[in-house]
């Protein structure tokens, strides 16, 4: 007598390659409230155990993150972000674990590994008149692309919803320098605050964290407190 018998074997002799699938390319804070993301992590090959996923260490303060599914298969694992305001915001790297069925461990993200986090909290806001050249002011964090927001000078009569002054962004090479001499008519930019030209470095669709209201003749009016009355808000 004669019996075949056959079966598959999966030799697991590289490490799992991980891949974030569905993640948006940039998740935005323009309100008060939270916003919710939901992603997959998806793998080539499956686990001996559920994988591992953490968000960046160096986002302070530090999104939540959720798994919503979990399991050893190639897609059994979703996850979901929850971004508050107040989270760091910037460009940062998921880090996560997972062991395949040959015991051969996996540490990082292959495969779309960042996620971005933008944004800016719409509402009124006042540039000091203490703040340097009276012109700069605070975001909440980095700005992703400053393209986008929309800046209406209220202490500048207009024609805006507010009745004040649309300013509109100017748009400079990464660390060029400003300071109490610059002047463009109806413009703001954004800087990082503090390093050098007096004000800080521009930075274009990059990091910086403050706006710089770029018209001198409104910034030599910003005399008194509170100081000059704007609102900001985000497309």
């Amino acid at each position: 007598m004669v019996r075949d018998v056959s079966t598959v074997v999966n030799i697991a002799n590289t490490a799992a390659a991980f891949t974030i699938n569905n993640l948006a390319s940039s998740i935005q804070i323009n309100t008060g409230q939270s916003v919710i993301d939901n992603f997959d992590l998806d793998i080539n090959q499956i686990l001996y155990e559920n994988p591992a996923l953490y968000l960046d260490y160096t986002q302070v303060p530090q999104s939540t993150l959720t798994a919503t599914a979990q399991g050893t298969g190639t897609t059994a694992n979703n996850y979901r972000i929850t971004v508050a305001p107040d989270d760091g915001k910037g460009e940062f790297t998921f880090s996560g674990s997972g062991l395949n069925l040959a015991g051969k461990e996996t540490f990082a993200i292959g495969t779309n590994p960042n996620y971005i986090i933008s944004g800016i909290v719409e509402g009124e806001a006042y540039i000091s008149d203490q703040s340097p050249c009276a012109g700069l002011i605070y975001l909440g964090g980095p700005m992703i692309n400053p393209s986008t927001i929309s800046m209406e000078n209220v202490s500048e009569g207009g024609a805006g919803p507010n009745a004040g002054t649309i300013y509109t962004y100017q748009a400079y090479a990464n660390g060029t320098s400003v300071d109490c001499t610059t002047d463009a008519d109806n413009k703001f930019a954004i800087v990082t605050s503090g390093a050098g030209g007096g004000i800080g470095t521009l930075l274009t669709n990059t990091t910086g964290d403050h706006l710089f209201n770029l018209d001198q003749t409104n910034r030599q009016a910003n005399t008194s407190s509170p100081g000059a009355l704007i609102v900001i808000s985000q497309t």
